[in-house]
């Protein structure tokens, strides 16, 4: 009986011994694998470090020498220790091999930030955003450790950044990819060219970038200016767009007629008009916050008084004058004539700073002033420019406003209106065609006159060939 039990307390015993010698030898339940990145955010192609510990140690000593190794992997997937590549994570690069750990499982190294994953199943562009950095043990899949990376894109400053429509925008860029293309955005859609004044064709060798813009016909509010180059970078700014008024003439009598613009009101609101508080038009804006609308000069006393447009949730106001000294030219006045366009011609071609010239309109005893608008569309509902109260029949567009150059099958269009002293308005003249730079032929019958002058020159020349050799034969 004691010897069964000596028996059984050295089992025990043995059994122990062999637990406590079993369970040290396990470098799977002694890790803790962990890495850090420094930096943890940059750019691509910029250098990382990496730094490793609770791996499976190399073990060197007399008579025996074990090493360990690991390797790096870069993804934009999210990724989890114990996750598998190819199977919870396919889209990655591997961007370190064989990293040898020390005697205490640790490592040290660094690696380039790639372009590109191209090692998984999927490839893919790195771009700006989190990403992650994975290591695995040499010749296996399992991901041991994880640490975030964030590609750092570009940003974006507007100057300024908020005005009216028609207000031309600085962007300076920095942090893009670097030689890559732009793409400019407004509210979500691409930004059409003739609202950009002038833009670098590229980001720089060091990734930054300025262009102008002119903000486009837009209801009231905050819009999102976004700066994409073709592979990293979405950088973005908000843009204010506040409310404006123009009124022609600016100076009327009781009784007559004028006529009140306005940008950057709320889309598809009613805009009421006062002078003096007393209500003279109302007017529903299209979806671009824009109006046009005119109005009779209430019986007021002579003197400046203020106009207000207000849709509820904006109110802007200007001067108004009210005189009553010209109420008998008012009255005795017939509106302009329509005046002739000139230069440039329809279908031609004009200068970024294109000169513009029509025929002179005249009043009996009455000054007369002109208005020119162009447009990007025959409707003239994509307004570039205009320009009032000019007396002069004739304009060039001042440095700095050139307008971008385009073809003869995408064209501007411009037109010409006269308003006299007595503020009578004239009809719009009809509108003409004409494209900045490239190369287009005329409209109309000039290039068949051409060819009937070329070949009436060379039937003339032939006759005076034959006529001279047969007075030499004779």
């Amino acid at each position: 009986m004691k010897l069964t039990k000596i028996f059984r307390v050295l089992a025990t015993a043995g059994v122990l011994v062999l637990l406590a010698i079993a369970i040290p030898t396990s470098p799977a339940l002694a890790a803790d694998e962990s890495i850090s990145l420094a930096p943890d955010d940059g750019l691509i192609g910029d250098d990382i470090d990496i730094d490793g510990a609770g791996f499976p140690k190399t073990l060197t000593g007399e008579g025996h020498q074990e090493a360990n190794w690991v390797d790096v992997y870069f993804t934009s997937e999210e990724a989890s220790a114990n996750d598998y590549l190819d199977d919870d994570i396919t889209v990655y690069a591997q961007v370190k091999e064989n990293v040898t750990t020390d005697s205490d499982g640790d490592f040290s190294d660094d690696f380039e930030v790639p372009p590109r994953l191209t090692d998984g199943d999927d490839d893919e562009d790195v771009v700006g955003g989190t990403c992650y950095v994975c290591v695995t043990l040499q010749n296996s899949d399992q991901i041991k450790a994880v640490a975030e990376f964030t590609i750092t894109a570009g940003t974006i400053t507007l100057s300024p950044d908020d005005g009216v429509v028609g207000t031309e925008v600085d962007i300076e860029g920095k942090d893009f990819a670097k030689k890559e293309e732009i793409t400019i955005y407004y509210d979500g859609d691409e930004l059409d060219s003739d609202y950009i004044v002038d833009c670098d064709d590229e980001t720089s060798s060091s990734g930054g970038l300025n262009c102008t813009i002119i903000i486009p016909p837009s209801a009231s509010g905050k819009y999102t200016v976004l700066v994409t180059d073709e592979s990293i970078s979405n950088a973005e700014a908000e843009f204010t767009v506040d409310s404006e008024i123009a009124v022609s003439p600016t100076h009327a009598p009781p009784g007559d007629v004028a006529e009140v613009t306005g940008t950057g009101f709320d889309s598809k609101e009613d805009v009421t008009i006062t002078i003096d508080g007393e209500e003279v038009a109302n007017k529903r804006t299209d979806s671009d916050g824009s109006f046009t609308t005119t109005f009779t000069v209430p019986e007021l006393d002579e003197g400046t008084y203020d106009i207000e447009a207000d849709d509820g949730s904006n109110t802007v106001d200007m001067e108004f004058t009210v005189d009553i000294g010209t109420v008998p030219l008012y009255m005795e006045s017939e509106k302009p004539a329509i005046p002739a366009l000139l230069v440039p011609e329809d279908g031609g071609k004009a200068p970024e700073r294109a000169y513009f010239d029509w025929g002179d309109v005249s009043t009996p005893n009455l000054p007369v002033t002109y208005t020119l608008q162009i447009a990007g569309d025959q409707t003239f509902t994509s307004l570039i420019l205009e320009v009032n109260a000019l007396t002069a029949s004739q304009y060039t567009l001042p440095k700095g406003t050139e307008l971008p150059k385009t073809t003869g099958e995408s064209p501007y269009y411009w037109r010409v209106r006269a308003t006299d002293a007595a503020a009578n308005v004239g009809d719009w003249s009809a509108s003409d065609s004409f494209h900045v730079g490239g190369f287009s032929l005329p409209s109309g019958g000039w290039l068949i006159h051409l060819w009937w002058g070329l070949g009436a020159t060379g039937a003339g020349f032939l006759g005076y060939r034959l006529s001279t050799r047969r007075a030499y034969n004779y």
